[in-house]
């Protein structure tokens, strides 16, 4: 990934600076999180009480108050559950650690579809990851494309992977199209560092790769829940890291989540991060090692992970759509509210059930 390297110096400092800083604000955050999950108590995890209200609500469909006995661990509501809404009970609050529905692989192959390698057009070098969030738009890391490279120079392989007998699927390998639609925003700061791009698609291939939709919901995760990251670390065949990772802070200001890592590379950035409901909840930025304990003092050989929350950048994008002093032509603003108004919050490829994913 020779490329990367033109990246500035001071601003990879810089941006090492920006997420040291931000690791060791949530320091007192992750520490109470992992002694919740634990205690075997992920789901407590979250203190916004109607967050926790609300996941419950997302997974099981109970109604508000129904829910609101089950966060509190109320044995009464726990008593006259049928044998699925006791699963879905158990899911909720994380006590389902080994055991996922088989549809979790179904559901898991749709939303790898939409992820695809960033190349470089002059020698083919990997960079990052990105995956698609409409029928026409992609997402990635804005520090992908460098300072004095634009979209144009780059292109998306989809299926770069390995099928059921190890061997290469066939790669569709599409150019960008930033003259259609191109938006970036890259701000240490603020925790933001995201591209969205158009693709070009002559011959109807996106069709075969479907999208992932971006929601602005408080259902969409707590803290304790697993994240699911699929990636291209290194630039190599497409990976999955399934639940092996789980959210343990979260900042307003900047729009982040912290999630300890095991499995990443240079080469995730970009990478989509996911609910065990197959829902985007964050784009993964960046990581570092970091000194962390258990409550008992023993070390934790883990990586802390961001990734900016989904939320954040669907804020973005409305602000840019509703925006009329910017230069965004009728047909952009088109594109960014088909990416925005997706009636359902799958991955599209799973849109035979589009009823069940309605919102």
């Amino acid at each position: 990934m020779k490329h990367f390297s033109e990246f500035t110096k001071e601003k990879l400092q810089r941006r090492t600076e920006s997420l040291q800083k931000r690791i060791e604000v949530t320091r007192r955050q992750r520490q109470d999180s992992l002694k919740k999950i634990i205690d075997g108590n992920p789901l407590d995890a979250e203190e916004e009480p109607q967050r926790k209200i609300d996941r419950i609500k997302r997974i099981t469909g109970f109604d508000e108050e129904k829910a609101k006995k089950v966060t509190s661990h109320e044995e009464a509501a726990l008593t006259d559950l049928s044998d699925e809404e006791r699963e879905l009970v158990d899911t909720a609050l994380g006590k389902n650690k080994d055991f996922m529905n088989v549809a979790f692989l179904e559901e898991g192959r749709a939303a790898a579809n939409t992820v695809g390698r960033i190349v470089h057009n002059s020698d083919g070098e990997p960079e990052g990851t990105g995956f698609m969030i409409s029928p026409t738009l992609f997402m990635t890391n804005r520090h992908i494309f460098f300072d004095e490279d634009t979209p144009e120079e780059f292109s998306v392989e989809f299926n770069y992977e390995l099928d059921a007998m190890n061997k290469r699927k066939s790669v569709t390998r599409l150019r960008f199209a930033p003259d259609v639609f191109y938006l970036s925003k890259y701000d240490d700061d603020v925790g933001l560092d995201f591209a969205i791009v158009a693709v070009s698609d002559p011959d109807n291939k996106l069709a075969e790769v479907g999208f992932c939709p971006m929601k602005n919901a408080s259902d969409k995760h707590a803290k304790g829940d697993f994240a699911n990251i699929i990636q291209h670390p290194g630039g190599k065949f497409k990976r999955m890291v399934l639940r092996k990772n789980q959210l343990v802070a979260r900042l307003d200001n900047p729009p982040v989540l912290h999630y300890y890592n095991w499995l990443t590379d240079r080469g995730s950035s970009g990478s989509p991060i996911f609910n065990d409901q197959w829902e985007l909840v964050g784009l993964h930025y960046g990581g570092l090692p970091f000194a962390e304990e258990y409550p008992d003092g023993t070390e934790i050989p883990k990586n802390v992970t961001e990734g900016t929350r989904i939320s954040a950048i669907v804020k973005e994008l409305e602000n840019e759509r509703n925006n009329p002093n910017n230069n965004l032509s009728l047909n952009q603003r088109d594109l960014i509210k088909e990416a925005l108004e997706c009636p359902f919050r799958y991955p599209s490829l799973l849109k035979t059930h589009v009823l069940e994913f309605t919102v």
